[in-house]
């Protein structure tokens, strides 16, 4: 499996641990929401995860999920052309380089 926050991570210079740690977060706020619409008995929830709708359906206390990303993560899914990969390795290699300047520079 995959692991969207260590290339997160990779890609900016937040931590994976502090990644990991609003990833924890924000599910709880996404089972506080689904709670919620549990003790108004509503049939359905739907919430704005930030790259995408999670639609949750509410019946016989059992809770069906269905992902639906937004535009954005559709037209990059739908649309994927070999330079998306590209401009991936250009912001890591800019990270890196901004890195080693900076380790250079607080070495002088």
């Amino acid at each position: 499996m995959e692991n969207a926050n260590k290339r997160l991570s990779t890609l900016t210079t937040i931590q994976k641990r502090n990644l990991d740690k609003l990833s924890n977060i924000k599910g709880l706020v996404i089972a506080d929401i689904i709670m919620d619409a549990v003790a108004e008995n509503e049939k359905k929830v739907e919430i704005d995860v930030g790259f995408g709708v999670l639609a949750v359906s509410l019946e016989d206390n059992v809770a069906k999920f269905r992902f639906e990303p937004n535009a954005k993560l559709k037209e990059g899914l739908l649309n994927r052309d070999p330079s998306v990969k590209g401009r991936l390795e250009q912001a890591i290699e800019a990270s890196l380089k901004d890195k080693i300047e900076n380790t250079y520079k607080d070495l002088l």
